[in-house]
């Protein structure tokens, strides 16, 4: 095994370790939990689990804050054994894990891991883990849970290789980060952001005061049938889009019409991992892209849409730099105020029409 000295963190880390210190900590939270409507074998899903956290280096980060800085390290702790719980109902199991989330890591020091196996009546469990954003982001996460099911399964069948030996590391993907400041990569990636937002993004709402009226954000969900997905799909093939680039083009209509606006900034992230090995990596590589519009003028919507798409395959080519962690201080007041740097955030996942099993 490698012995890692501290190691800088990715420039997609310091902007994640930026946002728990703007916003709060629970930002930082990620993870989730998956049904098993099945008997299990408790001692086999240990050891499943097990193998992938003893075979994935990111469960041994560790992160030491000092001076305003953060540094990782690798531990040589062995992860905590899995938690059992029983509880009576899924009201009492979601409750649980909701608390989990609501709660940040306290010490970055420390395991910045957490995991456990919830047993409900009627041979149902459900499988729960949660991580600090700076070693597992959402794609890393589903490597997690798709691992451990495999390597439950190759238990069933010891006279053949189910179980992958090794994995590829991701304190290697971070130590061959380190010389990414210094890079040209670094400059042209910063000369472009720079210039995209060469000026201040005005507020979109107006401040409100939170004091009295209880009032929260609340969600609204609208479900397209086969035919509406299947037509907007040929509106954005028509413009060289997605199906992302086609509601971010309908936001920018509406936001910039109802509100006379110039242009909006749209958050959206993005997974970084560039080729087949990224891909394979438990860790956390992503980064938010603060994409900029201008307000559509007598343009159609074809042309509109062509447009944002062109503006989104530009920033992905400059998807590495940080934004927020090389933001001076007075754009970081703002954000903080404001609750980031976007005026909208559009997570393209929920155009993910693609079938899970």
């Amino acid at each position: 095994m490698r012995t890692f000295e501290t190691m800088q963190l990715t420039a997609a880390q310091q902007d994640i370790y930026l946002e728990g210190k703007l916003f709060g900590g629970v930002l930082n939270n990620i993870g989730g939990f998956q049904k098993y409507r099945c008997r299990l074998d408790i001692t086999r899903f240990k050891r499943a689990r097990e193998h992938v956290l003893l075979g994935n280096d990111a469960y041994r980060l560790r992160f030491h804050e000092e001076a305003s800085e953060c540094h990782a390290v690798l531990s040589d702790q062995p992860p905590s054994a899995l938690r059992v719980l029983e509880c009576p109902t899924e009201a009492a199991a979601q409750a649980w894990i909701q608390a989990q989330f609501e709660c940040a890591f306290a010490d970055l020091s420390c395991e910045v891991f957490q995991d456990a196996l919830i047993s409900l009546p009627g041979d149902e469990y459900w499988y729960f883990a949660k991580a600090h954003h700076l070693m597992m982001d959402g794609w890393g996460f589903a490597l997690q849970m798709q691992r451990i099911l495999h390597a439950y399964e190759a238990q069933a069948h010891p006279a053949e290789e189910g179980y992958r030996r090794s994995y590829p590391s991701f304190a290697e993907y971070m130590e061959r980060q380190a010389s990414y400041r210094d890079s040209p990569q670094y400059a042209q990636n910063r000369i472009h952001w720079l210039a995209r937002h060469e000026r201040p993004a005005e507020p979109l709402f107006e401040p409100r005061s939170k004091a009295d009226d209880g009032t929260c954000s609340e969600r609204v969900s609208v479900a397209f049938n086969t035919a509406s997905v299947g037509a907007l799909h040929h509106l954005a093939g028509a413009a060289d889009a997605n199906l992302a680039a086609v509601f971010v083009s309908a936001l920018t209509v509406y936001f910039c019409r109802s509100y006379q606006r110039s242009d909006i900034v749209i958050g959206s992230p993005v997974h970084n991992r560039r080729n087949a090995v990224d891909k394979d990596i438990i860790g956390s590589f992503v980064n938010v892209n603060a994409h900029r519009f201008d307000a559509p003028n007598d343009e159609s919507f074809i042309q509109l849409l062509g447009q944002v798409a062109s503006v989104q395959r530009q920033d992905y080519r400059h998807s590495r730099y940080n934004q927020q962690g090389n933001a001076d201080s007075a754009r970081r007041d703002r954000m903080r105020q404001r609750g980031g740097a976007e005026h909208l955030w559009l997570h393209p996942g929920a155009f993910d029409t693609s079938v899970r099993e």
